[in-house]
């Protein structure tokens, strides 16, 4: 058994060990300029934890070079890797390093500016090669490209999977952080930061309220609740109704666990983020087949939806929710037994 010294003095011998036969593949690979014998001396390295470190080898390496054929080498490899050996990630975080750092590294190497633009510009042109939003605005800036607008909703995603504020002040947050607040994309992004942070399991996203009924916990007052009642407030039954087959999508995409799909529209309606009319016109509407789990959302929808077009009506009766509905499926029930 190695002692922390030891293991210590273990890793250390390893490291460079791997930092010599990286130098030699690469040295080997300027000459003979073979990717594929490149690939194959680093996978007999039997160290995929090292290839992050070989990555940042290679871009230092061309960044410190005078030779132009060196860059088309650098970007040739790197590219390579990326597609069998890497994930995007780690080519961004070393792409991101090296422009952070620029104007610390060309005070040595007065051209790695316009290196770095051959060689990042070269990757971050290949479509799918790297996700953008894991390439910092500096990085854009040196490579002399202009960072891709990001969609709204992946905004949004990031930002309410990162941010501990909720209820309604979420609603102030996201005004500053898109242009314009478009219900249908909060909607969107909540539901995918939902999906993200959760299990196909309902028990993590249900509660029981004070009578026993499940609750959609995410659409609560003080979770998103208020916030996404702001962003639905006076739009018109068009929307609403998308934003409840955009429910529906979310149902099916959690493979529909028991006691989900109803929890979710009961929830959405008591807390008034969408009105009743909207799930009205999401059941009649025989349009947007191409959505998945129509038929099963409507199956576990229909008695609370026969519950909710009876008392919707009943104007006198502004206490009347969801509770209620349990409360008469619980007396049917036992009443047919």
């Amino acid at each position: 058994m190695h002692s922390a010294g030891g293991n210590s003095t273990f890793f250390f011998v390893l490291w460079h060990k791997l930092e010599k036969k990286t130098k030699s593949l690469l040295n080997e690979y300027n000459v003979v300029h073979d990717v594929k014998e490149a690939l194959l001396c680093m996978k007999e390295l039997e160290c995929p934890g090292y290839y992050p470190e070989i990555v940042k080898v290679i871009v230092n390496r061309t960044l410190e070079s005078f030779k132009a054929k060196d860059v088309e080498l650098a970007q040739k490899l790197l590219l390579a890797m990326r597609e069998s050996l890497i994930v995007d990630v780690v080519l961004a975080k070393e792409l991101n390093e090296a422009a952070e750092f620029m104007d610390d590294i060309k005070m040595d190497c007065p051209k790695a500016p316009k290196i770095f633009q051959d060689l990042a510009g070269f990757l971050l042109k290949i479509e799918g090669l790297i996700d953008p939003k894991h390439i910092k605005a500096e990085t854009w800036k040196c490579a002399n490209l202009e960072a891709p607008k990001r969609d709204d909703v992946d905004v949004l995603r990031e930002h309410f999977e990162t941010s501990k504020t909720r209820g309604e002040d979420l609603y102030d947050e996201i005004t500053k952080i898109v242009d314009v607040v478009i219900p249908m994309k909060v909607l969107r992004a909540v539901l995918l930061s939902v999906s993200d942070s959760s299990s196909s399991s309902s028990d993590e996203l249900l509660e029981k309220d004070e009578d026993d009924t499940n609750k959609f916990a995410p659409f609560a007052d003080d979770q998103f609740g208020a916030m996404l009642m702001k962003c639905f407030d006076e739009t018109s039954e068009d929307v609403q109704k998308a934003a409840v087959f955009e429910l529906q999508r979310f149902c099916s995409e959690m493979k529909f666990p028991t006691g989900l799909c109803e929890a979710v529209f009961m929830t959405t309606q008591d807390e008034e983020i969408l009105e009743s009319s909207a799930f009205f016109a999401w059941a009649q509407d025989k349009t947007k087949s191409e959505i998945p789990g129509r038929l099963q959302a409507r199956k576990e929808t229909l008695a609370w939806l026969k519950w909710l077009e009876e008392n919707d009506d009943d104007d006198d009766d502004d206490d009347s929710d969801s509770s209620d509905y349990l409360l008469s499926k619980y007396v049917h029930m036992n009443y047919q037994l």
